[in-house]
């Protein structure tokens, strides 16, 4: 089924400074970012990092994977789950295949190249076809199972990512879960969710019926087993955890704090049976 979700909604992204410290590799024959193996300090779980539109390149999801890997201990690996497809501006994609220097406007689409499948709009939409990717997450969990047999496995998502986290607790393929506003979750059964989650989301985001969050706010707050954590953040916009601008203090304040808040959810559920 080609998704049938609103291109996303995403009003800005900012291009964070800083080099990721992981590495770009392959697991279970897809190319990914894998976070630096001395951040590793448990192996009691690993994070399944689910990318955005931006694809498994971009920095900031690089720098974000970071992040949690430093925070939690855990190994994070991140694979590209939307074979190869980059969401990328029409104005840059004409400037990459030029040779031409990025417009400042575009300074976030550094990360594409002439060899990437550049696509944007609907053009990128007819690149996601959902069964195929819950196809690769299957596979993908199936090796993390795998390789690492006593380990718990979480996922976190964001945006596009966000949708097929929650999938990973509807379909139970992982131990616990962290969304962050999830884009196209309207085709989603949010009252089927089997494992512990955490929803971090602004009061600007879309929803399972794609209108105002509260659709979704309701339905999560309803679940009683498993328990979900939901967190709705004021002022922000569709984004904000993994493209906000690190200059606005409002927006870097939310950033920090949705990311302690599933680190310390994660941190939970090393501790639970």
């Amino acid at each position: 089924m080609q998704e049938q979700n609103p291109i996303c909604p995403c009003k800005e992204t900012f291009k964070w400074e800083g080099n990721p410290s992981g590495q770009s590799s392959s697991f279970a024959g897809f190319d990914s970012y894998i976070t630096d193996k001395s951040l590793v300090k448990s192996t009691d779980a690993v994070i399944l990092y689910i990318h955005d539109a931006m694809g498994w390149k971009f920095g900031n999801g690089r720098l974000l994977a970071d992040a949690y890997a430093f925070e939690t201990g855990l190994q994070v690996i991140m694979p590209d789950l939307f074979n190869g497809a980059l969401w990328c501006s029409a104005s840059a994609k004409e400037c990459i295949l030029q040779g031409k220097p990025l417009a400042e406007d575009d300074a976030q689409f550094s990360h594409c190249t002439v060899n990437d499948k550049l696509v944007w709009g609907e053009e990128f939409r007819a690149n996601i076809v959902q069964e195929d990717v819950v196809q690769r997450l299957e596979t993908i969990i199936g090796a993390l199972r795998e390789q690492y047999p006593n380990a718990k496995i979480f996922s976190t998502g964001f945006c596009w990512g966000g949708k097929y986290s929650t999938m990973t607790g509807i379909l139970g393929l992982v131990d616990a879960f962290a969304t962050h506003h999830p884009t196209g979750s309207k085709t989603l059964d949010l009252t089927g969710i089997k494992i512990p989650g955490i929803f971090n989301i602004s009061d600007d985001d879309i929803s399972p019926d794609g209108q105002f969050p509260q659709t979704l706010i309701d339905t999560v707050q309803a679940l009683v087993s498993p328990p979900q954590e939901l967190y709705v953040y004021e002022n922000m916009f569709h984004g904000f955890t993994s493209r906000g601008n690190p200059e606005t203090p409002l927006v870097m304040e939310a950033q920090i704090l949705a990311l302690n808040r599933t680190v310390t959810f994660f941190l939970s559920q090393l501790a639970t049976k």
